[in-house]
């Protein structure tokens, strides 16, 4: 019986089993971990850029530009139309364009509950109200339908790109939404007087445990990143 081999395992080899195991689990969960840090900070400056270059293409060019934010298909296309535009309204008249362009008179707020694919918009009417220093507002139009085609620009900005399978758009908060839009389209507009729509974007991980939040600033044109929800 002496030459016989012992069945079974010691507890020194189960210990360095385990020990090994939570090793090789640690490592998985950083890697992980970092995909999504890294694939969300290449994203979030991707997209700080791409909203200051349209931004200025469009203060430059007098077209409006737009992002567009497809929850559905978790997909970023950028679009434009010529000259200067209310979203949901016609084209403005030179004088207003010249005052959009001067910045003496602010851009509304798109009616950001439309997300369907014409960009059509209900917009509110400013019609008897002065701007500031006597300067006249703009009178909004009837909405109609836009005709927003591919934009013009360096290849590398325009093309229509996926969002990282680490980085979902989970959120969106346009301006005068209190609920948060999940699904659909979201737009963020450029336009010809240097500013954007404000806009709140959230992206998460797969468990939502993780964020990256973008906010645009109008009158700046700029937006700025933050790591915490801002509604939990």
């Amino acid at each position: 019986m002496r030459g016989m081999r012992r069945a079974g395992f010691t507890i020194i080899e189960i210990l360095i089993t385990l020990t090994i195991m939570a090793l090789l689990f640690g490592v998985s969960f950083k890697v992980v971990r970092s995909g999504f840090e890294s694939e969300g900070r290449r994203l979030m400056q991707r997209l700080q850029g791409t909203i200051k270059y349209f931004s200025n293409t469009a203060a430059v060019s007098g077209n409006t530009y737009r992002l567009v934010f497809d929850l559905a298909e978790q997909r970023i296309t950028i679009e434009m139309t010529e000259g200067a535009y209310i979203s949901g309204g016609k084209p403005l008249s030179e004088e207003a364009q010249e005052a959009l362009a001067k910045g003496e008179a602010a851009t509304p707020a798109r009616d950001a509950t439309a997300t369907e694919g014409n960009g059509e918009a209900e917009v509110p009417s400013t019609d008897g109200e002065e701007g500031e220093e006597g300067v006249p507002p703009l009178t909004l139009v009837s909405p109609t339908t836009l005709t927003f085609g591919p934009a013009e620009g360096p290849r590398g900005l325009i093309r229509p790109y996926p969002l990282p399978k680490k980085v979902l758009l989970r959120e969106a908060f346009p301006a005068g939404v209190e609920k948060a839009l999940t699904e659909g389209k979201v737009y963020l507009h450029c336009y010809p007087n240097g500013r954007v729509d404000p806009l709140t974007l959230i992206f998460a991980n797969e468990t939502e445990e993780r964020f990256f939040v973008l906010q645009t600033n109008p009158v700046t044109g700029l937006s700025h990143i933050s790591r915490q929800h801002p509604f939990r």
